[in-house]
C-alpha cells in the first residue's frame, strides 16, 4: 500500500498502487466535492444557461421554424398571479401536473374568462395544434429537415 493525499481535503490515506489514479479521494464526500467543483470551472461555458439552452441554438431554431415559435412578445409574469385566479376558480390547489393556460395567448390578461386548466401534457399537445396550424398545410412537423 502506498500513501496519497485526498485531492479535496488532502489528508493522507492509504490506497493499494493499482487503485491510484490523477486525482485519489479519502471518502465519496470529498469525490462528489471535488468533482462539482470541476464541473463548474470546466463544463459551464459562458453565454450558456443551465439545461444546456444556447441561446445561438434558440435563435435559430426561431429563424428556421417561425410557425413554432408560440410566444413572439414573451412578458414575465409571476406565475403565482394566474395561478392562484385559477385555483379561486376552481376552489382548490392545482395539482403539481396542472398548468394554467391563457386562451388568447396573453400572458398578462389574468381575467378567469381567459384562464384554463389542463394537465401539462394537454397544454403541450395544445400548443403543438396551435403550432402545426400555423405552418403551410397545417399537417407539416414544426421542425425542417
Amino acid at each position: 500500500m502506498k500513501t496519497v493525499k485526498c485531492a479535496t481535503c488532502r489528508m493522507k490515506f492509504q490506497k493499494y498502487p493499482s487503485q491510484i489514479t490523477k486525482n485519489n479521494f479519502c471518502s465519496n464526500e470529498c469525490r462528489l466535492t471535488w468533482f462539482g467543483k470541476w464541473t463548474v470551472e470546466n463544463l459551464n461555458i459562458k453565454g450558456h444557461s443551465a439545461g444546456h439552452k444556447a441561446p445561438h441554438l434558440t435563435k435559430l431554431n426561431r429563424k428556421r421554424n417561425p410557425a413554432c415559435s408560440l410566444h413572439q412578445n414573451k412578458v414575465h409574469v409571476r406565475p403565482a398571479v394566474y395561478r392562484a385566479i385559477a385555483e379561486e376558480i376552481v376552489g382548490r390547489k392545482l395539482k403539481s401536473n396542472e398548468v394554467v393556460h391563457h386562451i388568447n395567448g396573453d400572458r398578462t390578461d389574468n381575467r378567469p374568462e381567459n384562464l384554463q386548466v389542463m394537465t401539462k401534457s394537454e397544454h403541450h399537445r395544445l400548443h403543438m395544434q396551435i403550432a402545426m396550424s400555423r405552418t403551410k398545410g397545417g399537417d407539416k412537423k414544426c421542425q425542417k429537415k
